[in-house]
């Protein structure tokens, strides 16, 4: 079920976030709605998250909408997180910093 909610589902956690396995999006805009609370034109995005909540393998299919300005924040978000994956990724290869040998001097 697609939940229209001015914010990320409750039942998702950060820690959710950090087992994300994959992240689907389909991007639509309302061109008729037999409910009033629908405006036409409204655009809005769709996502599928694929989590491990587990971590054991066991995907777990989170669905909910987001308007244009949500969906941006959203990526913001992720794009901050893969940026800081990337620097982690980064100091893990780093050669640990040699010691000046006391004997040379």
């Amino acid at each position: 079920p697609v939940q229209s909610d001015d914010s990320l589902p409750a039942s998702l956690g950060r820690e959710d976030l950090r087992r994300l396995v994959d992240l689907e999006w389909k991007f639509g805009v309302t061109c008729a709605s037999s409910e009033s609370d629908k405006p036409v034109g409204k655009t809005f995005l769709q996502l599928k998250l694929v989590l491990d909540r587990k971590g054991d393998g066991t995907y777990e299919n989170v669905y909910f909408e987001l308007t244009l300005p949500q969906f941006y924040d959203f990526l913001a978000q992720m794009e901050k997180a893969k940026a800081a994956l990337k620097q982690a990724a980064a100091w893990q290869h780093q050669a640990p910093p040699t010691q000046p040998d006391a004997s040379s001097s």
